[in-house]
C-alpha cells in the first residue's frame, strides 16, 4: 500500500483512539474479541465512494484532460464470522464508476496529431476477508484483511475519423485496511485503504 495512505490511516486512527491507554483494558481481547458489541452473526453493510485506477487509464503518447467524473461507487457487506475464537468477517463487493478524458494524441505515423474523447466505465465484483481488531476505543472496528474479483473496463473512443469501443476483464487480489466508526447502534461511518481504489469512504449499516 502507498505510503501515502499509511500515514493517513495511522493519523485517523490516532484521532479516534483517544482511549488507547485506558488503564482497565485487557490487551489480549484485541485479537479475539470484535469492537463495537459486534459478534457472530452480525452484518455490515457500506456503501462508499471513491478513486479507480481504471477511470483513470490513458493510452501511450497522449496528452490528456479530464472532462468529467463519476466516482467510483461501492456497495459491500461483511458478516462477522468467528472461526475458532479469532474475529473474521467475510462478505462481498460490487461497484461501479466513469470517467471521460479528452486526449491529444501523437500518431505513429507520420508523426499526426489528433483529439478525441475517450470514456472509461469500471465495474468490479468480488469476495472479501477480514481479521477484525478490538483497542480501548469501543465504537471503532479496524479490520485488515483481501479482496478478490474480476473487474471489468469497457472504453469507447470517438476519434475525429472513427468510433469504436474495446473491453477487457482481469482478476484483482488486494490487500486491505481500513475501519468502520460506530458511533450509533446501527449506523456509523467506513474508510479503507488499499486495492485498485485506493482510498474509499462513506457511510455503514450495522444489522445486529
Amino acid at each position: 500500500m502507498n505510503k501515502k495512505f499509511s500515514v493517513i490511516f495511522l493519523a485517523v486512527l490516532a484521532l479516534f483512539s483517544t482511549n488507547l491507554f485506558a488503564k482497565d483494558y485487557k490487551w489480549s481481547d484485541v485479537w479475539c474479541t470484535y469492537a463495537a458489541d459486534l459478534k457472530t452473526g452480525d452484518v455490515i453493510i457500506n456503501a462508499d465512494a471513491g478513486l479507480h485506477a481504471n477511470m483513470f487509464k490513458k493510452q501511450a503518447l497522449t496528452i490528456s484532460r479530464l472532462d468529467w467524473l463519476f466516482p467510483y461507487s461501492e456497495a459491500s457487506f461483511d458478516v462477522m464470522s468467528q472461526i475458532w475464537k479469532l474475529p473474521f468477517s467475510f462478505g462481498g463487493y460490487a461497484g461501479f464508476g466513469m470517467s471521460q478524458f479528452t486526449e491529444l494524441n501523437y500518431g505513429l505515423r507520420l508523426g499526426n496529431v489528433f483529439g478525441y474523447a475517450k470514456i472509461n466505465n469500471t465495474a468490479s465484483v468480488g469476495t472479501t476477508m477480514k481479521y477484525h481488531f478490538h483497542l480501548p476505543a469501543e465504537s471503532l472496528d479496524i479490520y485488515a484483511g483481501v479482496k478478490f474479483g474480476v473487474q471489468y473496463l469497457y472504453q469507447t473512443y470517438d476519434i475525429v475519423y472513427a468510433k469504436f469501443n474495446k473491453s477487457n476483464w482481469d482478476f484483482e487480489l488486494y490487500p486491505v485496511v481500513g475501519f468502520n466508526w460506530l458511533f450509533a447502534k446501527n449506523f456509523g461511518l467506513n474508510v479503507e485503504f488499499g486495492g485498485q481504489e485506493w482510498v474509499k469512504a462513506g457511510l455503514s449499516f450495522c444489522f445486529r
